[in-house]
């Protein structure tokens, strides 16, 4: 059971993001974008990462 315990905490976390994840994604907010899930939405382009699975994205206009 404490391996299940274990399991499960490392999928949380990594589901979570870590905490460097974390500042990625400050720092995309500080550059005015914004995180969206697996794909930018259309009139927006990418400008880094967030996390594993959140991409930095910026409108066109800026």
């Amino acid at each position: 059971t404490q391996f299940v315990l274990v399991s499960l905490t490392h999928f949380l976390l990594f589901c979570a993001g870590s905490p460097q994840a974390l500042g990625k994604r400050e720092d995309c907010l500080q550059r005015n974008g914004f995180c969206a899930f697996l794909k930018c939405p259309s009139l927006s382009l990418i400008a880094g990462k967030c996390s594993t699975f959140q991409l930095c994205c910026k409108t066109i206009w800026g």
